[in-house]
């Protein structure tokens, strides 16, 4: 059975399972990409989700978000940088970003992780104040999965990461 909850302009669709067996790994016994199981649509909250803003009270505040709906692999960087480095080295299955910080933006970190050939998958939700048209628009032409416009609640975030993950949202 499939459910639709139409809300905020966005569709989010999700399979709801009619059994409560252990999840879904394919025949190859791999964990699907992105943290999502597209045969039964059921969200791994093992995978590696990175948030990236230079403020600490909103890296808290996402990470709080995270953590209540059930994600437990969380990285964090403090700049674009830093974000940069933790990819190159760990990698991550979500990108969380801001617009506006000190250094390199979100928008260059967005356009650093399309042009490399290793992340250029990965969901990016741009989490951001920066809500005039221009710039969503630009980041919608860096191929930005999601855009969620701050102030926003944990329903809006859930929201918004459920239909990158279950969509395979790459790029809008």
């Amino acid at each position: 059975m499939y459910c639709f909850n139409s809300s905020r302009s966005s569709v989010i669709i999700k399979k709801i399972r009619s059994d409560a067996g252990a999840p879904f790994a394919g025949k190859s016994g791999k964990k699907p990409p992105y943290g999502i199981d597209r045969a039964r649509m059921e969200t791994d909250y093992d995978m590696k989700v990175l948030v990236v803003d230079d403020s600490l009270v909103m890296r808290r505040i996402i990470i709080n978000h995270l953590r209540s709906l059930g994600y437990t692999h969380i990285l964090e960087a403090d700049s674009g940088e830093t974000a940069l480095t933790i990819l190159a080295q760990e990698g991550a299955d979500l990108i969380l970003s801001d617009w506006c910080m000190r250094g390199m933006h979100g928008i260059e970190v967005l356009r650093s992780v399309r042009s490399n050939e290793r992340t250029r998958n990965t969901p990016f939700i741009m989490v951001t104040a920066e809500a005039q048209p221009h710039l969503i628009l630009e980041a919608i032409r860096a191929q930005v999965s999601d855009y969620v416009v701050k102030p926003f609640t944990r329903e809006n975030l859930r929201e918004s990461i459920d239909k990158v993950l279950a969509l395979g949202q790459v790029g809008g």
